[in-house]
């Protein structure tokens, strides 16, 4: 069989590309559920303005450069459901529309659209804002006090160190496994929750929404550091536990790392784009600026997507050259 390495864009029906999109609105959904349970409305009104945003933008796009219409596709939608979900339900709303806005209309939109766009919109929209306002993006209330916040006022809270802030500063997380599963703890609105992101990337690759090899790959190498490396004293595999199970590690590697447009289309590059994103994060851990840097790292990792399928469909080329001469 004679491969073809192609350029961008890789979709080509809009049916395809709408179809992986609305398998990826149920599992963002699905997500919310327990924040809002902890936290009420502000959950449904930060969501809702944050895709608003990214579809306005989108449309506002197209209208002022004369294009046609593509919101249809969904990618929109699920761009606003991320950028809703890897802030804290406090974050005012006009940092919610900033990153959409960025996203779309900065790292979107100008490379040509969907399936043209070389980096992830929403990283970019949410590495934008961190950087912007990082007070704000990293700023989280006690889940445990369990009261209701309105969709309409800022609220007044005490922030508290997330378990990621903590482990960024060598402490041990004073917290049981069990509430980390459940996402019974400070951090971004829907990146907590660890069984819930296991069960729905366990939905999307039975969808083949997603290919196994980047999240397995991605967080198997993150594990191995965070083993091999730990930052708090205590058992190696109390390490592996809460670094998992702390930030946005888990939701990247399942939602934002196997983005279909901006992720390698090879199995090899899959699996070297996975091992190279769960390293990337964990040294962004270790030695950035912030709490959490899994977006950062896939900005990176979005940049040499098209050079690891090169350089696996040459690797495969050559083999098979080899095979014929020998």
């Amino acid at each position: 069989m004679k491969l073809k390495f192609a350029p961008e864009p890789h979709f080509r029906t809009g049916d395809s590309v709408r179809s992986i999109y609305a398998d990826a609105i149920i599992p963002l959904l699905m997500l919310l559920i327990i924040p809002y349970i902890y936290n009420g409305a502000r959950v449904a009104a930060l969501t809702l303005i944050s895709v608003a945003a990214c579809v306005l933008s989108e449309i506002a796009f197209c209208v002022l450069s004369k294009r046609a219409v593509t919101v249809g596709d969904l990618s929109a939608v699920v761009t606003g459901l991320i950028i809703a979900v890897m802030l804290p339900v406090t974050v005012p709303y006009y940092i919610a529309v900033c990153a959409c806005v960025f996203a779309i209309a900065i790292a979107k939109m100008p490379f040509g659209g969907l399936g043209r766009n070389i980096f992830n919109p929403a990283a970019a929209g949410i590495a934008f804002v961190t950087v912007c306002f990082s007070d704000e993006v990293f700023k989280f209330r006690d889940t445990k006090l369990l009261s209701h916040l309105s969709a309409f006022t800022r609220p007044e809270f005490t922030p508290v160190d997330s378990p990621a802030a903590q482990l960024a500063k060598g402490a041990r997380p004073d917290i049981m496994t069990s509430e980390m599963l459940l996402g019974n703890f400070p951090g971004a609105m829907g990146t907590t929750a660890a069984l819930v992101i296991i069960a729905c990337g366990l939905y999307m690759l039975i969808r083949k929404t997603i290919r196994w090899q980047i999240p397995c790959c991605f967080i198997l190498s993150a594990a191995l550091i965070a083993f091999c490396f730990p930052r708090i004293g205590g058992s190696r595999p109390d390490s592996v536990i809460f670094e998992m199970l702390s930030g946005s590690l888990l939701f990247c590697a399942v939602f934002m790392a196997s983005d279909p447009v901006t992720s390698p289309k090879t199995a090899w590059g899959r699996a070297l784009y996975g091992i190279a994103g769960g390293v990337f994060t964990m040294l962004f851990r270790k030695y950035g600026a912030y709490e959490e840097g899994a977006v950062f790292a896939l900005l990176i990792l979005n940049s040499l997507s098209v050079t690891l399928d090169g350089i696996v469909f040459k690797t495969q080329q050559n083999m098979r050259e080899a095979h014929s001469n020998g």
